[in-house]
């Protein structure tokens, strides 16, 4: 691409989520918002963080075509322009724009993988960078919904950002994940006789990796005019063994995560 035509996109994208930012909605009571909260006492709300301590934000996107269409009907997909996604994303930078110590990264997961939305691979970058983080979200307007949802792959990135940053990072940090999906898996590895406890292995995993710093929090969002009859229990498992909190969400609405979502206690402290 012409270096050019390239820095005219990026700063589109840039002023896109500005205005984001600056529109976003008031979203949602959560009287209206299912929510449970695993690992009681070892968490706290994000909006209690007044410490410098390093906080870091992983968001976790579902790509699959549901979201685009139920077969192949537009009209029955659950966030076919990404509206809800991108409005809960912009919601939470924006009302944590000005706090330095926290650092966000951006990965998605369809088809049989998951991949970060920084530059390629199954590694997703935390960064503070602006320019990264539009870049960031600009990369997922422009990604394609389609395929299946895969939450073992998923998973696995999630565990493999969070080693490979603890291990080239100086500065002790607490973790944040945020996984957003509109289904249920579809890798048989949890669905099978065996998911349940390859469910738990997985998410395990994840959290031996920093005891008590790292949380893991789940949000279901689904069309409420065409319901799909997915089962929330796996992301409500995730939550609960990852000590996160799990959210169902009307798709129409934009959910307020702010002040719910949880994070390691250690790091509010």
């Amino acid at each position: 691409m012409n270096k050019s035509v390239r820095k005219i996109l990026l700063s589109v994208a840039a002023l896109s989520l500005m205005l984001a930012f600056q529109n976003c909605s008031n979203g949602v009571d959560f009287d209206q918002v299912s929510e449970s909260v695993g690992g009681q006492g070892l968490t706290c709300r994000v909006s209690s963080v007044e410490s410098t301590k390093t906080v870091k934000i992983l968001f976790l996107l579902d790509a699959s075509g549901s979201n685009k269409s139920s077969g192949n009907d537009v009209s029955k997909g659950t966030d076919p322009d990404k509206s809800w996604r991108l409005r809960t994303i912009n919601s939470f930078l924006n009302n944590y724009k000005n706090h330095s110590n926290f650092e966000y990264a951006f990965a998605y997961f369809k088809g049989s993988s998951a991949s970060s939305l920084l530059g390629t691979g199954s590694i997703a970058k935390f960064t503070k960078d602006s320019g990264e983080i539009a870049q960031a979200i600009y990369n997922f307007e422009r990604l394609n919904d389609d395929g299946s949802t895969p939450y073992d792959a998923a998973l696995q990135l999630v565990r493999r950002s969070i080693d490979h940053d603890k291990a080239s990072s100086a500065t002790a940090a607490g973790y944040a994940v945020l996984m957003v999906s509109d289904g249920s898996p579809t890798n048989k590895s949890y669905t099978d006789a065996q998911g349940d406890e390859n469910l738990t292995r997985d998410v395990a995993s994840i959290v031996s990796l920093s005891p008590e710093q790292i949380s893991l929090n789940t949000v279901y969002y689904y069309n409420p005019n065409f319901p799909s009859g997915s089962k929330t229990v796996y992301l409500e498992k995730i939550a609960k063994l990852g000590s996160g909190i799990f959210l169902r969400a009307d798709s129409s609405s934009t959910v307020e995560i702010t002040d719910s979502i949880q994070i390691p206690k250690t790091i509010c402290e």
